[in-house]
């Protein structure tokens, strides 16, 4: 048996259980750069670092984590930076794999060029960095090679397939417009390295370009007791195809929405809903404001919020349960100056 065989059976294996490099989420923007590498620090004012995990059934988790951070230059265009870890772990289990997981990471770099005026902005950025596949200690020992004089199994050499692992660089690309406290359009378009489809050796060999395009409207001024975040979007990924609509309401602290998934994967349509929660806890110093009501610097927060999604046990797409995020936002208050006259996006 070649080694080209055993690639292709351990990839049959998960991908009968769907593994894939991201999953559908009601958090998309966890992080500004982790959705699009051209939001990365283009909420000037302050730093934002998030941590995030979720669960799914059969034992399918997902971590996240990451942080970014925006400068000004003297030309009052911007730059912004930032560091994005992605991992899911998926069980397998099977005749030959008994507690084996099939391991997705990636490490990306995103950064960003913003030019803004009083009203308006828009920036493009660009992510660079490394996935990879990782099949675990028990995915099993296969033993499939043909006796010469037999239709039937023989005494051929046993192929382990435990520690298998594959890597590639990962290109992302983005762009977005925003208007001054209010309106967001992103568009971005990761995992460009698959636009070239993988040999069939390859653990890549059915990833595809995850292509997203959100739009958002935001009430958020942090001195007000109420506000309302409302997003849509669609992403492509390959067979599947899935858009996105949520609204959130701020009362104070706390926030509640909730949000709808329609979806089509491998020829079938289908959808999903969520709800979620979370409070943001201020700390040090508060948002100020200058005599035009514009966001000179914003608050240092600490935000928890939990998403949960009630359908999920009746769909055959892997969707996470339930999904917690853990984020900080920091402000910086020695770009008040140039913040009196331009454009910011207040959303966290």
């Amino acid at each position: 048996m070649t080694l080209r065989f055993i690639f292709m059976f351990t990839f049959v294996m998960y991908s009968y259980i769907g593994v894939s490099q991201d999953l559908p989420t009601g958090t998309p923007f966890w992080l500004n750069s982790a959705q699009n590498p051209a939001l990365a620090g283009t909420s000037i004012n302050k730093g934002t670092a998030a941590f995030r995990y979720g669960f799914a059934k059969d034992g399918i988790d997902y971590v996240d984590a990451g942080g970014e951070l925006g400068w000004m230059m003297k030309n009052e265009n911007g730059l912004g930076a930032g560091i994005n870890y992605h991992q899911i772990v998926y069980p397998l289990s099977n005749d030959i794999s008994e507690n084996g997981t099939v391991t997705y990471r990636n490490v990306s770099l995103p950064f960003s060029m913003i030019f803004r005026d009083r009203e308006k902005a828009f920036s493009m950025g660009i992510s660079l960095g490394y996935e990879q596949y990782a099949l675990g200690n028990n995915i099993g020992v296969y033993s499939s090679q043909l006796s010469t004089t037999s239709n039937t199994i023989g005494n051929a050499p046993s192929y382990a397939l435990n520690n298998q692992q594959e890597g590639k660089l990962d290109i992302g690309i983005g762009l977005s417009f925003f208007t001054h406290e209010h309106w967001v359009v992103s568009f971005s378009a990761l995992h460009l390295q698959h636009i070239i489809t993988s040999s069939s050796e390859s653990l890549f060999h059915n990833s595809y370009p995850l292509i997203n395009t959100y739009g958002q409207y935001i009430i958020n001024n942090p001195h007000n007791a109420f506000g309302w975040v409302s997003t849509a979007g669609y992403t492509w990924n390959g067979n599947t195809q899935r858009i996105f609509l949520s609204t959130e309401f701020r009362m104070s602290i706390i926030q509640i929405g909730g949000g709808w998934t329609p979806y089509y994967s491998n020829n079938s349509f289908d959808h999903i809903g969520f709800v979620s929660s979370s409070v943001s806890i201020p700390f040090g110093e508060t948002s100020s404001l200058n005599r035009r009501g514009r966001i000179e610097k914003a608050s240092d927060t600490i935000s928890l919020k939990l998403v949960y999604y009630p359908s999920v046990a009746t769909r055959t797409l892997i969707y996470p349960e339930l999904e917690l995020t853990l984020s900080a936002n920091i402000g910086q208050g020695k770009y008040t100056e140039q913040l009196k006259k331009l454009c910011t996006l207040p959303r966290d």
